[in-house]
């Protein structure tokens, strides 16, 4: 199962300062909950892990994460990540481009995130998937930009950060479920309507 997202956001720093933190992998790493950087491949290969708990569900992935590209002179990067579940109940994948431009003082930065589940995850749908990638994008975003204004990331708050996507898990269920729900209310009324004509043409 793969998901598609598009997203963007902007930051007060110019982009060359914004190039240097998105080719540094040591300092996204720390902005994205749940994942660690363990050992230096090479130039552009690196693995690591990623721990998440997903409601009732943990997930941990052993992967690797390589720089496809890195054009400056188009202000594009492209990351490519893989990992397997350490229990080995599934895999996921992850294609990820940034593109930078100049926004005033600032810069915008424009994602475009393929994900790609099998296996358990990939059990509660791409509805729940979509949901937590943009949650953790958002988390991703808010450490990102603590982390270039030279703020420190605070580890208490990645802690809250599980529940808070426990949250996310949960009310997307929730509203899956309940669209079921009206899914076969209004087949359960079709067929009550289509009982109903036929007697009367009886």
């Amino acid at each position: 199962m793969k998901v598609n997202i598009e997203k963007s956001f902007n930051v007060d720093q110019s982009p060359d300062v914004v190039w240097e933190f998105l080719i540094n992998p040591n300092k996204i790493v720390v902005c994205v909950p749940g994942v660690t950087l363990k050992e230096k491949v090479n130039e552009t290969t690196y693995k690591g892990s990623v721990s998440q708990k997903f409601g009732p569900v943990s997930a941990n992935y052993d992967g690797e994460i390589t720089y496809e590209k890195i054009d400056k002179d188009s202000w594009e990067i492209t990351l490519a990540g893989k990992g397997v579940d350490s229990k080995g109940k599934g895999s996921a994948e992850m294609t990820l481009e940034m593109v930078l431009k100049p926004d005033g003082s600032g810069t915008a930065v424009n994602v475009v995130m393929i994900v790609g589940v099998i296996g358990m995850l990939a059990q509660f749908g791409s509805r729940l998937i979509s949901d937590v990638s943009d949650h953790l994008f958002e988390k991703f975003v808010e450490n990102f930009k603590t982390n270039l204004s030279g703020g420190k990331i605070d580890e208490k708050q990645k802690e809250i950060e599980g529940g808070e996507i426990a949250a996310t898990v949960f009310k997307s269920l929730a509203s899956t479920i309940k669209g079921m729900f009206k899914s076969l209310t209004s087949a359960i009324k079709g067929l009550f309507k289509k009982d109903k004509s036929d007697l009367d043409g009886t």
